[in-house]
């Protein structure tokens, strides 16, 4: 099987969470970034996207679909730490949150 790669996700995810860590509680928030074959670096269309709260009590917030070049997008999010998870027919799933990246 072939890895998905969550890196420009990523770099949103961590970005977003050092600023939700100094900004107020209220939003809105985004997360957005691309989801790359590991092995050759392209674009994964129809990669299935979800985000969750992060911690012991995770709970779905929202899921997406990846679109043509791989982009994906949550708009609207409250302040707060997310695990994202990326997965594709024919790929090992992977998934992120602030600690790292971990496939599962």
């Amino acid at each position: 099987m072939r890895r998905v790669w969550i890196f420009a996700a990523a770099i949103a995810l961590s970005a977003l969470v050092s600023a939700a860590q100094n900004a107020p509680t209220s939003g809105p928030f985004t997360i957005s970034g691309v989801i790359l074959s590991a092995t050759t670096g392209a674009p994964l269309d129809r990669a299935q996207i979800t985000i969750s709260t992060a911690g012991e009590e995770e709970s779905q917030v929202a899921e997406a679909v990846t679109g043509e070049g791989g982009a994906f997008r949550f708009d609207h999010l409250p302040a707060g730490k997310y695990a994202l998870a990326a997965s594709r027919r024919g790929y090992i799933a992977s998934r992120y949150q602030e600690i790292g990246r971990a496939h599962v």
